[in-house]
């Protein structure tokens, strides 16, 4: 087995080609930064880190483009590709555009598996049915049971944009999926390793490069700017994680903040103690 294989799991991008993003409070969900400007670091970011080691694969996880179709359209277009290596994308809940149009911008459907190998990433469309407002919909059984069939040797990743948390039935079908490694989701913008458990499988949470605010009165601060990388490592061939954080590019002292945050950002520099660190995605 290959113990060098590299991936890159990120979501939540929400870029707009237009204009920020407001919290309908006049809070920029961009942190004074614009749109392109941001997409332009994280284009760096990952050029970078290919240099360092290349990835065999880049998982972009759902809410990659806000709510507009000519987002998606300009996100591939200005960034996707100029990344160097495979780009792998699904939608989330605002990304709810017709299959045929997301396939005419990105070029795969909005669901699908990619075959690597021995290993096998379900890339699962949580909102398959396209409705407005885009809903959550129930776990497409129809693809996720054809595809256990079909991909019953090798290892197997479960991709989603949103995990149907509630549904005892996925967790229990999960369960019972030998092969099944690990599920990567997006949606939460959790940018550092929370390694929960749905159907006795590790949950890993792909991180975010937009805001991290969730309306509260304090920042969450694992929840921001951030992504998981996972790659086999020597030793019995386990999958493991980690984050990489991008302070090269945003050091802290010179992030923007709304002021209601500005002592808090003052109080708080550790946030590096949420990255860097390896978790294990198997049991020993």
């Amino acid at each position: 087995m290959d113990s060098n294989r590299r991936f890159l799991f990120a979501s939540d991008f929400h870029y707009d080609c237009r204009e920020k993003l407001y919290d309908g409070k006049g809070y920029q969900y961009d942190y004074g930064e614009e749109a392109d400007d941001r997409m332009e670091s994280l284009l760096a970011l990952i050029c970078e880190e290919h240099e360092k080691r290349p990835f065999d694969g880049i998982f972009f996880l759902g809410d990659n483009a806000h709510e507009r179709y000519e987002n998606v359209v300009a996100f591939m277009e200005k960034y996707v590709s100029r990344i160097p290596c495979p780009v792998y994308m699904i939608p989330g809940n605002h990304e709810g555009h017709a299959n045929e149009q997301w396939k005419a911008a990105v070029g795969t459907d909005r669901q699908y598996t990619v075959d690597l190998g021995d290993l096998h990433f379900w890339m699962v469309d949580s909102f398959w049915e396209v409705t407005h407002p885009h809903r959550l919909q129930q776990p497409d059984w129809e693809y996720l049971k054809r595809e256990a069939e079909r991909c019953c040797d090798g290892q197997v990743f479960l991709c989603c944009h949103y995990i149907h948390w509630d549904c005892e039935e996925l967790a229990q079908w999960i369960s019972e999926q030998s092969n099944l490694v690990a599920i990567f989701h997006g949606h939460s913008h959790n940018s550092y390793p929370r390694l929960e458990q749905f159907g006795g499988k590790k949950v890993v949470s792909s991180g975010n490069y937009s805001y991290g605010l969730d309306m509260r009165d304090e920042p969450n601060w694992g929840e921001k700017w951030g992504w998981s990388v996972t790659e086999l490592t020597e030793a019995a061939g386990l999958w493991q994680c980690r984050k990489i954080f991008p302070e090269f590019y945003y050091p802290l002292a010179q992030l923007t903040y709304p002021n209601r945050f500005a002592d808090r950002v003052a109080e708080d520099q550790d946030i590096k103690r949420h990255y860097g660190a390896w978790e294990c995605l198997l049991e020993k």
